[in-house]
């Protein structure tokens, strides 16, 4: 783990961006993945962003709901930089921690966790799986962005050439660690949620290969995970 924090250190995800890039970008919001982000915290109060890097995601919520407190944390340096930008924004609902998640204290619930593009490059991401359950609320939810295995073996066999950005193709093609996991892991590690809704929308007869287009992102899939008593 630690040459993924050392990578990260220096290649801060999704990297740098100046308050005036985050506000021209407001006004487009054509990322469908933050949309779907946004349309499932609506009406929560508390989302702890679990692996916040340099807190685009987190930033960008504070911005546009106010009524929702953001707890954002990550061991890397991308933490100064989210940091940075929020206090230019005037963010005065989220909160900064530079450290490795799984030391949080669990006394502390939330109604959202956030864990986007994260799992994948944690070796022991089943000690995380059990961390990410400990923190959330009995009726909370949970919004795990991952690659899907297949699309990343695809890249593997058949290097891709076209990436939005210099930092997506390094964070893709040159972390120390990472991981795949299709929609029966997901199922097989949050045995006792339910898939509720995802982005993309996962296709009931191609569950798996609907993503290829997405391959420059390593098929990444953002999935709400709620507990199945409350579902």
């Amino acid at each position: 783990m630690s040459k993924v924090k050392t990578f990260y250190d220096r290649n801060p995800f999704p990297g740098n961006y100046s308050v005036k890039n985050f506000l021209t970008q407001q006004k487009h919001r054509d990322n469908k993945y933050i949309n779907f982000i946004v349309d499932q915290t609506k009406g929560r109060k508390t989302l702890l962003d679990i692996g916040c890097g340099t807190g685009y995601i987190s930033n960008f919520l504070a911005y546009t709901n106010k009524d929702i407190k953001i707890t954002g944390v990550d061991f890397s340096n991308g933490v100064a930089i989210a940091k940075k930008i929020s206090d230019k924004l005037g963010n005065k609902n989220i909160k900064w921690m530079q450290k490795d998640f799984i030391e949080m204290e669990k006394s502390k619930k939330y109604d959202v966790i956030l864990c986007q593009g994260v799992l994948h490059h944690m070796p022991d991401y089943k000690l995380a799986v059990t961390k990410i359950k400990s923190l959330l609320k009995p009726n909370g939810i949970i919004l795990l962005g991952v690659y899907n295995k297949w699309v990343k073996l695809l890249q593997k066999i058949a290097p891709l050439s076209f990436f939005e950005s210099k930092i997506l193709k390094k964070d893709q093609m040159e972390c120390p660690f990472e991981i795949g996991f299709d929609h029966k892991d997901v199922q097989d590690m949050f045995d006792d949620y339910k898939v509720t809704a995802s982005y993309p929308l996962i296709s009931k007869i191609f569950p798996n290969f609907h993503l290829v287009w997405k391959a420059n992102s390593g098929g990444l899939t953002t999935y709400k995970l709620e507990r199945r008593k409350y579902v």
